[in-house]
């Protein structure tokens, strides 16, 4: 019994720090400044963070898919977040990847693939 209290007790505490975490990253984008392509760039920020994948999120892939010249969303991204997008992308890919190694069984190589840095 004691054993299922305390599961219990981590599973609310984990989906209090995910809510906690959307409230604070909600705050930080309404805290952005207006820049051209806006909600699209937030998008892209979005998508990035869901799923770091170095090839299905590279600059040419996202300019296409979002209709932007690669130069646009390069340059609208750093003045939109201060940060170059090709950082922010590899910064959430080696955030996931560290996620992936302390919680689960995967091997480097499979979470390698996962994020698609295998060259």
């Amino acid at each position: 019994m004691n054993g299922l209290i305390m599961e219990l007790k981590t599973i609310i505490f984990n989906l209090l720090n995910l809510y906690r975490k959307a409230i604070k990253e909600n705050e930080y984008l309404d805290e952005l400044p207006f820049v051209p392509h806006r909600e699209e760039l937030i998008n892209i920020w979005y998508k990035i963070k869901s799923n770091p994948n170095i090839r299905l999120n590279s600059v040419a892939q996202l300019g296409k898919t979002s209709y932007m010249s690669e130069r646009t969303l390069y340059r609208n991204f750093k003045k939109l977040f201060d940060k170059e997008l090709s950082s922010f992308l590899q910064d959430e890919c080696l955030n996931r990847g560290f996620h992936l190694i302390i919680s689960t069984n995967y091997s480097i190589d499979d979470i390698a693939m996962e994020l698609d840095t295998v060259r």
